[in-house]
């Protein structure tokens, strides 16, 4: 082969090289900066799931109650509710009996109520999921279901309330005595999955 030619051959290969190099540090550089900005750094952290971008909270404490509502409804507004299957509004708290341990006999709606602290406060809000299941002593789900909500922006804590059943209004002896558990899987795209749990009694 000729030498000019095989020199004129590196060269070429060393020019585009050097222009991919270039290319790559250019869009890592645009990538870095546009990162900055919240809606591209959201954008990249919620669809593309680079978690370099994401700045994620971790749960480090949390506390779990369980409350009861008697609502006080007529027998055909009942039975519609239960038809319905839908989550009814969340009870005022002077209405809300906390305990762990309830009645089989009474008409009742059960809630769970939960209380997450972040080891750090995060910046701006962070939407989150909770997946909810209530199993009985065997480790079975007698009921399930999600709950979607928002951690403000510099608020050490997060309140959520979800229901302990997927019936809105619970009939005498809906849940038969005997002990179940509560288990919530919280994460987000800006959240560290965590898992809280509690549990309760009805006799």
């Amino acid at each position: 082969m000729n030498p000019e030619s095989l020199h004129s051959t590196q060269k070429r290969r060393y020019r585009v090289i050097v222009a991919c190099v270039a290319v790559i540090i250019f869009l890592i550089a645009a990538g870095a900066a546009l990162a900055t900005v919240p809606a591209v750094r959201d954008h990249l952290c919620y669809e593309h799931r680079m978690n370099m971008f994401c700045s994620v909270a971790q749960i480090g404490e949390s506390d779990m109650r369980v409350f009861a509502w008697y609502p006080k409804l007529k027998p055909l507004d009942r039975e519609a509710s239960i038809l319905r299957r839908s989550v009814p509004e969340i009870p005022p708290d002077d209405q809300r009996a906390y305990d762990s341990h309830f009645s089989s006999g009474k008409h009742q709606r059960l809630y769970w109520e939960a209380r997450l602290t972040s080891r750090t406060a995060p910046a701006r809000p962070i939407r989150f999921v909770v997946h909810w299941a209530t199993v009985d002593v065997g480790g079975k789900s007698v009921a399930s279901g999600v709950v979607e909500a928002t951690w403000g922006a510099d608020d050490p804590a997060a309140f959520i309330i979800g229901p302990v059943d997927t019936v809105p209004t619970g009939t005498a002896g809906q849940l038969p005595p005997g002990h179940y558990e509560i288990v919530l899987k919280v994460y987000g795209n800006q959240l560290a999955e965590s898992e809280v749990r509690g549990g309760f009694d009805i006799y």
